[in-house]
């Protein structure tokens, strides 16, 4: 790992917490976020601006509210590292940055995660056990690389940082301007949101669970499951742990590993595949319910590379779907989102088939699993006898689970279908963004996708081994898993079903506010909302964008210098929450588009 010491934020960034407005240089870039998406714009910004042979003429000024900056609060480097990133490091393949001069200011390269990492993933090493770093360990590649970045530009005065908050956009009539919440106004010429995650009204449940807790300070919510330290210390002064988690997905996971970390240990087992023991210390006393609206597990990621390669489509298979997918004609012509999962049928069902150990299927051909495949997709309480049984016992579909993932149990066809989805997702990112499709149309194949997250986005195997180890230790409960009536009461929650019930003074709300940009409470984006400069692409979706990132209004002012990269252009995108987007194609047209605007403005080289 590269050693290069990382100077305080304050003194590399001379962060200001307010200022006076800035005067406005020749021509004014504007970020706003500076997580992993934004520091990847202002990179690709730099190389487009050096590829046009810029020499000056231009300034930077970014916005960052929180303190992690090139990283974002997802990759904060003091976070505890039982916060695991759900991308393997062998496919964690950060690009390097090459060097970028701009007359005598130089920006040097840097090196790519993997040779950050001096890790070795050659293909020959297809049996080892795949890595899933902690964020925090991301957050220090990120940190270290963003600074090596801005440290020359800071210097020369063509960046400036602020750590404040970006409240509102608007026209004087003369200039684009950005006020922000300490009051300073700032004169920009071109704007890249880049803001991620945004807060959101609460909805109906979760505001009447605010008002309860505020009733007992026995009793504690937690409206979002970050950061875990703070749930971990309200554990900690309970002399019995008795706690409830609204979720069962990735935060989840996060969340119970964090509690019971403070409360014992894990020790493995079966160093081959990773079994482990919960180790709970003498006087523990935890017990941790998760409950979502249908209970279903999350699927875990193959064990290594040769497990995971049997779920791979032939290269034939990736480029039809491709030229299916990417084909405008089709995509004008489609009427629903059979569009895309009628491909995706046929080629899971091609790679079942083809699968060695696979659950007993009494001759079932092609079209056949294609028909399965449909309805289950469609709905996944599908019974059939080659999919997993989602009316058994939690407990054992978790086993079943580990068993599929670790080459250690016949692999049902739901379980291929999500790893299938997961290989052809960047296929069916790329074609499907800034489509011909209907927006209601590419609003369903969003959900459809969403759907198939618990698979395709699934977490490591050793989270699920962690699930049964504290299942057996008896530290986790999951006899509430399928949505429990939920009553509030002097002491705290109970969850309630036909046989049981669990009563909780700690409740965690783990589950993720979708993009629907008609929920969010932020003020810039209220703020755009209001004046009309944007508009959602779907009720239920995000911002409508042109293929540049820059948006698209209803009113045909399709000419505004104001572009979104990320989770809230969802729905005229699609595939934006993963780091890998982040340090995509997308921020490159962007920041392409971005230099050719203002060259004409700029003075290159003669």
């Amino acid at each position: 790992m590269a050693t290069a010491t990382i100077l305080a934020h304050q003194k590399i960034m001379r962060f200001k917490k307010s200022g006076h407005p800035v005067s406005a240089a020749p021509y004014t870039f504007a970020i706003v976020g500076l997580g992993p998406r934004g520091h990847y714009a202002l990179e690709r910004l730099l190389y487009s601006l050096c590829e046009a042979d810029v020499e000056s003429g231009f300034k930077i000024t970014c916005f960052e509210q929180s303190q992690a900056v090139g990283h974002g609060p997802v990759y904060t480097t003091d976070q505890p590292d039982c916060n695991w990133i759900n991308i393997s490091e062998r496919l964690l393949d950060l690009p390097p940055r090459v060097t970028a001069s701009f007359g005598q200011i130089k920006v040097p390269s840097f090196v790519g995660y993997h040779e950050w990492t001096q890790s070795n993933f050659d293909s020959s090493l297809s049996d080892r056990k795949d890595t899933y770093p902690p964020r925090a360990k991301i957050g220090r590649y990120l940190e270290e690389r963003f600074h090596s970045m801005v440290s020359p530009l800071i210097k020369a005065g063509i960046l400036e940082i602020w750590n404040d908050t970006a409240k509102k956009i608007s026209n004087s009539g003369i200039s684009w301007q950005i006020t922000s919440e300490s009051g300073s106004v700032y004169d920009v010429d071109d704007i890249l949101l880049t803001i991620g995650h945004q807060p959101t009204a609460p909805d109906e449940q979760i505001a009447t669970w605010r008002k309860h807790a505020q009733t007992s300070e026995n009793i504690a919510l937690f409206e979002e499951p970050y950061p875990v330290e703070l749930i971990r210390q309200a554990a900690q002064k309970k002399r019995a742990v008795r706690m409830a988690i609204r979720g069962y997905g990735l935060a989840t996971i996060d969340v119970v590993r964090a509690v019971a970390l403070e409360f014992g240990s894990f020790e493995t087992t079966d160093q081959a595949v990773g079994t482990l023991r919960y180790n709970s210390s003498n006087d523990a006393d935890v017990l941790l319910t998760p409950y979502s609206l249908d209970g279903l597990t999350m699927g875990p990621k193959p064990l290594n590379a040769s497990i995971d390669v049997q779920f791979t489509p032939s290269r034939e298979a990736m480029m039809s779907l491709s030229d299916h997918l990417g084909n405008r004609i089709k995509q004008e012509e489609a009427t629903d989102a059979g569009f895309l999962t009628k491909a995706m049928c046929h080629i899971a069902a091609s790679v079942y088939l083809k699968i060695e150990h696979r659950y007993e299927d009494d001759g079932i051909n092609q079209s056949e699993l294609e028909l399965v495949a449909a309805k289950w997709i469609d709905d996944q309480s599908y019974q059939h006898p080659i999919l997993l049984d989602t009316t058994i016992a939690p407990q054992t579909t978790l086993g079943s689970l580990i068993a599929m993932a670790t080459g250690k149990g016949a692999i049902s066809f739901d379980y291929c279908i999500g790893q299938v989805w997961r290989h052809c997702q960047p296929t069916i990112y790329s074609a499907l963004s800034h489509s011909a499709l209907n927006d209601n149309i590419l609003a369903e194949i969003i959900f459809v996708d969403e759907g198939l997250k618990r698979y395709s986005y699934g977490p490591p195997v050793a989270s699920l081994q962690q699930l049964v180890a504290l299942y057996e230790a008896g530290i986790l409960n999951l006899k509430m898993l399928s949505d429990p009536d939920i009553l509030t009461g002097d002491a705290g929650w109970t969850l309630t079903n036909d046989k049981e019930h669990f009563d909780a003074d700690i409740m965690v709300n783990a589950v993720l506010d979708s993009p629907k940009i008609k929920s969010v409470t932020s003020k810039i984006l209220k703020s755009l909302l209001k004046d009309g400069l944007i508009d959602p692409v779907h009720d239920e979706l995000g911002i409508a964008t042109s293929e540049d990132a820059y948006i698209k209004t209803k009113r045909g002012r399709n000419d505004l210098p104001i572009a979104f990269l990320g989770r809230l252009a969802k729905g005229t995108v699609i595939g934006v929450d993963a780091i890998l987007e982040c340090f995509g194609q997308r921020a490159k047209t962007w920041a392409h588009s971005a230099a050719y605007r203002a060259e004409p403005k700029l003075t290159v080289k003669s």
